[in-house]
């Protein structure tokens, strides 16, 4: 991967990086996070299913971004895995907003008119509506807030951090679960 200085955009890792903290969690996870921050390719069949695993075998909701190349500045599209008992809902094209230059970042799901925000235990919380009356300049001070903040970070694999580009990179057979999966 090349240093920031090489480039006009974050690793993707960065990005998600700065999502996360953009959204308040903190720097260093509680021992068993309930939320995990992922990128790799696109969103397809096997990705689906690699997506279920690993919410499975790490027992958190997870916040995917799907990049076809990690050249590009931002992903195509933002994912949300939310465990509910034995399956797991797949959310597809959330978004982010912001209320102002210092609230926490919370993810929207326009199509289902919800929007889902950390809570004081650092996990996912599912609220009715949209967050404000104005989402297209929440969007975008969401967006230039995580933008900055990925840039602002070191090039530099985090340990721990999650990467799914092809099947099978992350999670071992031994590892698999048979978490069912229902696309919202």
């Amino acid at each position: 991967m090349n240093s920031l200085k090489d480039t006009l955009h974050a690793s993707p890792q960065n990005h998600m990086l700065g999502l996360r903290q953009e959204m308040g969690f903190p720097h260093t996870a509680p021992q068993q996070p309930a939320v995990g921050w992922t990128h790799g390719g696109p969103v397809n069949a096997q990705r689906v299913h690699d997506l279920a695993q690993l919410a499975g075998m790490t027992s958190c909701d997870l916040i995917y971004g799907a990049w076809d190349t990690d050249a590009q500045a931002a992903p195509d599209e933002y994912v949300l895995v939310l465990r509910k008992g034995s399956t797991v809902a797949l959310i597809r094209h959330c978004a982010f907003y912001a209320a102002d230059a210092t609230a926490p970042v919370v993810i929207i799901a326009p199509s289902r008119n919800t929007h889902y925000a950390l809570n004081g235990d650092l996990r996912l919380e599912c609220r009715t509506g949209m967050p404000g009356a104005d989402l297209a300049q929440g969007q975008s001070r969401a967006l230039a807030r995580i933008n900055q903040e990925a840039l602002a970070r070191e090039s530099g694999n985090v340990v721990g951090y999650s990467l799914l580009w092809c099947s099978g990179d992350t999670l071992s057979q031994a590892d698999a679960t048979d978490t069912a999966v229902r696309f919202d």
